[in-house]
Parts: C-alpha cells; sequence; structure tokens
C-alpha cells in the first residue's frame, strides 16, 4: 500500500497481525498514505478482513481508521495514565485452565444467526478463540461472537469488569461513493484461524471462516464440511472447564466413597 492502490477488483483485503502502525503522512505532503488507499478501496466497495493481536499497542492510526467504523477495543486506564487492552477470560466455558481458550457463542443479530445455520449444516460445535481483547462498537457496528455470561475482563492482572457476553468478534457496513457499501470484520484474537483451531473437529472454526468469507466477501462455493488433517500434537478436547470440573468431581467421588467404606469397616471390626 506505500506503493499502489489496492486492485480495483480485490474481493477482499485482509490485515493480519500488523506489528507495526499504518503510515502517517507528513502535513502538507500531498503524498497518499496506506490508510488513505485502504479508504479509497472501502469508499468504492470494497471489503476488510481484520485479526489483530491485541497485546501489540502500537496502533493508533490503524484504531482510528476501524473507529470509522464504529468499532474499536475496551481498555482501562491506570492511575498513572498508562492503558491496557481488556483481555476476556472465562473460568467456565473455556477449555484450558488458564481460562483465556474461549468457547465464544453467536450474537442474535440476524448475519450472526445466517452464519451459524451454516455452519451447523457441517459442524457440531461452537467456535473458540484464544487471548482475545473485548470490542466496543458503536454506530452500525454489530457482534458476530460474544463470550458465555460467565466471562469477565482482566487489565493489569486484575478483574476489571465481570458483565460477561463480551463482543469478541464484529462486523459493521458502511456506504460509500454512489451508493457502494463496503464490509468490515474484525477479532482481536489471532487464534481465530490457527492450525489447531481450525483441524479440530470439536470446533466449528474452520467453517465459521468460511461462512465470514461467504456472507462478506462473496467467496464462490467454500469448502464446507470438508475433513480435517488432525495431528496427535495438536488435537483439542472438546471439553470446557465448567464441564471438566464437573467429571472431576465425579471421578473424585469414587475413591472417596471407598475411603468412607473402608473406614465404616475398619470401625465396625474394632467395636467387636
Amino acid at each position: 500500500l506505500r506503493q499502489e492502490n489496492v486492485p480495483s477488483d480485490a474481493a477482499m483485503l485482509v490485515v493480519s497481525n500488523p506489528k507495526t502502525d499504518f503510515e502517517r503522512a507528513a502535513e502538507g505532503s500531498g503524498l497518499k498514505t496506506e490508510i488513505e488507499r485502504m479508504r479509497d478501496y472501502l469508499d468504492n466497495g470494497g471489503n476488510l478482513y481484520v485479526s489483530l493481536d491485541p497485546y501489540v499497542k502500537t496502533l493508533p492510526v490503524f484504531e482510528s481508521f476501524l473507529d470509522e467504523y464504529g468499532i474499536g477495543f475496551a481498555e482501562t486506564v491506570f492511575e498513572d495514565g498508562a492503558s491496557q487492552r481488556n483481555m476476556i477470560k472465562d473460568l467456565t466455558n473455556a477449555i484450558t485452565t488458564d481460562g483465556f481458550t474461549l468457547v465464544t457463542e453467536y450474537s442474535k443479530e440476524a448475519l450472526a444467526t445466517a452464519i451459524k445455520d451454516k455452519t451447523e449444516s457441517f459442524s457440531d460445535g461452537k467456535v473458540i478463540v484464544r487471548e482475545c481483547s473485548a470490542l466496543e462498537l458503536s454506530g452500525s457496528a454489530k457482534p458476530l461472537l460474544i463470550s458465555s455470561p460467565s466471562s469477565a475482563c482482566q487489565s493489569g492482572g486484575e478483574i476489571v469488569d465481570d458483565a460477561g457476553k463480551y463482543t469478541v468478534a464484529a462486523y459493521s457496513e458502511k456506504t460509500g461513493k454512489d451508493g457502494a457499501v463496503s464490509r468490515v470484520f474484525v477479532i482481536p484474537s489471532m487464534y481465530l484461524s490457527a492450525s489447531d483451531a481450525l483441524v479440530s473437529r470439536g470446533y466449528s472454526n474452520k467453517d465459521f471462516v468460511y461462512a465470514v468469507f461467504e456472507e462478506f466477501f462473496g467467496s464462490d462455493t467454500p469448502p464446507y464440511g470438508c475433513k480435517p488433517i488432525l495431528y496427535d500434537t495438536e488435537t483439542l478436547e472438546n471439553l470446557t472447564m465448567g464441564t471438566a470440573k464437573t467429571y472431576t468431581a465425579l471421578i473424585m467421588l469414587i475413591p472417596a466413597a471407598a475411603a468412607l467404606v473402608g473406614a465404616v469397616i475398619l470401625i465396625r471390626r474394632k467395636n467387636r
């Protein structure tokens, strides 16, 4: 984008895990910046897919651009003036003990329902994301994926909010030149399309990504339901921490019951 515009016939522009911010032109330079080229593309009906590493905090120019579509990032500002993204943690509906690999839910928005219906034709599970910050929406922006009611937001190592149902992935539409409609999809996590998430039979990440491409960007005949290749070292268990705790409690009852029966027998023998 520093050298040339986005091709006018591009169906989608992908911004994945940027480590540095987009250019901000010097005042009066007259040079077209990366953001301006991106804005020109979207103003003419282009589409944008964004996945961000929530721990990268040097993107004020790009984040300001996403604000134009009503998509921002929840942050906590501390007493010293420093700020930090709010990371979503869920000790019940997560598949890791640290609570940061979330089993998400679909929002009630019409597009989310359409994507859910499409993916459920091929996948039985839900969508999982890891190390995800919470999104704040305004204007035309709407949630696609949300965290469970048991989730909370953590910032600076402390729980700063426990309302639950935070926006994990969102979309927005905007009418540009000549009535052209642009669409933007944003998820503040790099894990949605990670290899172990895509190949897991227990979750629907693969088909969710296909459905987003089809609904947002007009992708033609994506390969829904294709058989994933499973690697032993990357297989995920379809078990949330809440369910795991229940199973653990049930399993612990067995030795506890055995110990109780043994104690009763021992006491009876001593009292003979």
